[in-house]
């Protein structure tokens, strides 16, 4: 009898079908988006609602692991939250505004401090930050303490890259370092041509990719601005190109490495003053040579939101998906040759990157507008208002849910109260 009791039991084990997983989320976050294409999609069947205020406007973009959820604000804290229900693991204050995307890696949180003041900008030499200098802390994953800070002259708010164990970033003192991420000691220091203002590292082919720009000079032409490729061991310029704007980060897919540049047009004519256009280029990742480019028609800057000129893309399929802030449009870009395939015409500037999700893409834009088009045709499938404008916080998605910054609040919002089936 106890036999029969034992083998029954056995058989229904054997019958039951363990429950999906709820989501399935990274360990690490080692870059802006955490991926080489800044999709930050992730599968599963969580479908949550929740709402939390951070006490400051979110202009950094968000990060993943594991069942957590980091985000940091004008009110100069980092804060640790719980992916299903929102409520606050632990809450970091830093010594002032962090826009960084948390970066997760070694048991650490790393973010960067910052603001766009002009300290000098004389061409030659260029300093934006603080007067007293800026950070880059380290936090203890676990419960926000602090490891260890890199302090510099310039401004940090650019995303750092993670390569092996190093801690890459380029800020607004003209150069690039390295740290080592568990230390935080300097490995290495590069100079610039130029400032970083919100550009990310962006890695691929064994390179490390920054933006810098001549100052205020980035704002009238790309001329003044260097996409530059570093060997991410040495610190080693391995190319560089005059092209790009020092606040967008850059897209690697498919041995390229892409850019959206800006420049103005007919600037000091009356009337006539945030008249410019932007330009998409894309780079051979490993000789620096020029692959393709696109440029846009005239159209006008706006500082609504944030006042970023270059926005990064994201590649999904072989499609490149790209804002283009001077024509309140969103464009679709053949990744081998840069055809564009089709634009979507919003009602705002879009200042953050897309995601791709299960055919459409998923943004916002400075009008407060959140979207669902068609990734293939471009066609608009439904819109749903939000009380701010929307700004360079890129979103993330896990399983069903949205996660977006508006204003002060991170939302999670389901998927299928904006996509319409």
């Amino acid at each position: 009898m106890k036999r029969r009791v034992l083998l029954l039991a056995v058989a229904v084990m054997m019958t039951i079908t363990p429950a999906p997983a709820q989501f399935e989320t990274p360990v690490t976050w080692t870059n802006y988006q955490a991926t080489d294409s800044n999709n930050a999609v992730f599968p599963g069947t969580l479908k949550v609602a929740w709402a939390f205020d951070t006490g400051g406007k979110i202009n950094g973009s968000l990060a993943i692991s594991g069942d957590t959820i980091y985000v940091d604000s004008f009110s100069k804290k980092v804060f640790a939250l719980d992916l299903k229900t929102g409520r606050k693991r632990w809450e970091a204050t830093v010594p002032r505004i962090v826009m960084s995307t948390p970066i997760v890696a070694d048991g650490l949180v790393i973010v960067g401090t910052g603001t766009n003041q002009v300290l000098t900008d004389s061409g030659a030499t260029t300093i934006w930050g603080n007067p007293a200098g800026d950070d880059v802390i380290a936090l203890r994953q676990s419960d926000g303490t602090v490891v260890w800070t890199y302090h510099t002259v310039g401004e940090d708010m650019p995303t750092p890259a993670v390569v092996g164990t190093n801690l890459i970033f380029s800020n607004g003192d003209m150069h690039a370092y390295a740290l080592n991420i568990k230390t935080g000691k300097l490995l290495w220091k590069t100079a610039l041509p130029g400032i970083t203002t919100m550009s990310a590292t962006a890695t691929g082919d064994g390179r490390a990719f920054v933006i810098a720009s001549r100052g205020l000079d980035y704002i009238f032409s790309n001329n003044a601005t260097h996409m530059i490729a570093l060997d991410p061991k040495t610190g080693a310029i391995a190319w560089s190109a005059h092209y790009g704007n020092s606040d967008c980060s850059p897209t690697v897919a498919d041995h390229l490495v892409m850019c959206e540049g800006s420049s103005y047009l007919w600037y000091g004519v009356r009337g006539l003053g945030w008249m410019g256009r932007n330009d998409v280029e894309a780079y051979d990742m490993r000789t620096g040579h020029r692959a393709w480019r696109w440029v846009g028609d005239p159209g006008y800057f706006t500082m609504l939101g944030s006042s970023e000129r270059g926005i990064a893309g994201m590649v999904h399929g072989g499609i490149l998906y790209q804002s283009i802030p001077t024509l309140d449009e969103m464009g679709a870009f053949r990744l081998t040759d840069g055809k564009l395939l089709w634009t979507f015409r919003s009602a705002g500037s879009v200042k953050m990157s897309p995601l791709y999700w299960d055919g459409f893409l998923i943004f916002g834009d400075t009008e407060g507008l959140l979207y669902a088009v068609d990734a293939t045709t471009g066609q608009i499938n439904n819109i749903v208002a939000k009380k701010l404008p929307f700004t360079t916080s890129a979103p993330v998605i896990v399983g069903e849910t949205l996660f977006i910054a508006n204003g002060t609040h991170l939302y999670a919002i389901p998927l299928d109260s904006l996509v319409l089936r």
